[in-house]
């Protein structure tokens, strides 16, 4: 999903598109996104031993519930990385509506 956004903006001939790769704002959202996909590439290797061991909550704060805990916040913290990765890229493409006169 955000490797599609990169490379959009990696590969695209435009002018306004070769202006945005200069600015602070790319750098920070290009950041974003590889911080995303780095994050999304750990959960997956993360969820691996889980499909394996399913851990179930029989008992209070033993390692597997201490670890599935883990793995339910890491999970939270990479969706948040992938909303905000998407939405500074929308940010930063996203093209003022044309405004029309009161009345239609």
């Amino acid at each position: 999903f955000l490797a599609t956004f990169y490379g959009i903006i990696a590969t695209s001939p435009t002018k306004f598109m070769q202006r945005l790769k200069r600015t602070k704002a790319f750098a920070k959202c290009k950041r974003l996104i590889k911080n995303a996909m780095g994050y999304g590439f750990a959960l997956t290797l993360m969820s691996i031993p889980l499909l394996i061991l399913v851990p179930l909550p029989t008992e209070r704060l033993t390692g597997n519930n201490i670890a599935f805990s883990a793995y339910a916040a890491f999970t939270v913290w990479t969706l948040a990385a992938f909303y905000r990765a998407a939405s500074s890229f929308f940010v930063m493409v996203e093209e003022p509506e044309e405004q029309l006169p009161l009345g239609g």
